[in-house]
């Protein structure tokens, strides 16, 4: 079994790593991959790049939308497919995500994730009027417990029966 959960979207040559995977395998092997899907299916991390964009700049935002970029699902069955897996089905699974407040959800990903020494680097008047920004903007998923908002992965499951040696 080979499981990529959530880290096809950072190679850089996603068709080699899936060839890969199905090299390893044996004839009888199973694969199971998942993306996030592009962000029009997770309004919180639209909003938190679309905020990062006005206040941190472009490249902050760029690495906010990363790992929404291979969310296509039949671009993902057709690379699958490519690497000479069998038996490919795709599933688009809805999951949510709560935190306490849009300013914790910021301070996750100023503590956790690759935007963290970009964050911390903002001066404290653009902290502030990001804050601010991603409030507003997370004000429709807000409610007495914080904010929540869906987001979609595509999983992709696929056997490696009849690969070449």
């Amino acid at each position: 079994m080979v499981l990529c959960q959530q880290g096809l979207q950072f190679f850089p040559d996603q068709a080699a790593a899936l060839r890969e995977m199905h090299r390893v395998l044996g004839s009888r092997g199973r694969m199971a991959v998942s993306v996030w899907r592009d962000l029009g299916h997770s309004p919180g991390f639209h909003a938190m790049t679309a905020a990062l964009a006005r206040h941190a700049g472009a490249d902050a935002a760029a690495v906010m939308r990363a790992p929404f970029s291979s969310g296509d699902a039949e671009r993902l069955r057709e690379l699958v497919a490519a690497a000479g897996f069998r038996q490919v089905r795709i599933r688009i699974d809805v999951g949510a995500v709560r935190f306490p407040s849009p300013e914790d959800f910021l301070r996750r990903q100023a503590a956790a994730s690759p935007l963290a020494g970009r964050l911390h680097a903002l001066e404290v008047d653009t902290w502030a009027a990001l804050a601010r920004d991603l409030r507003e903007t997370l004000r429709p998923h807000t409610d007495d417990d914080g904010v929540v908002f869906p987001i979609e992965a595509v999983v992709a499951t696929a056997h490696a029966a009849g690969r070449r040696s």
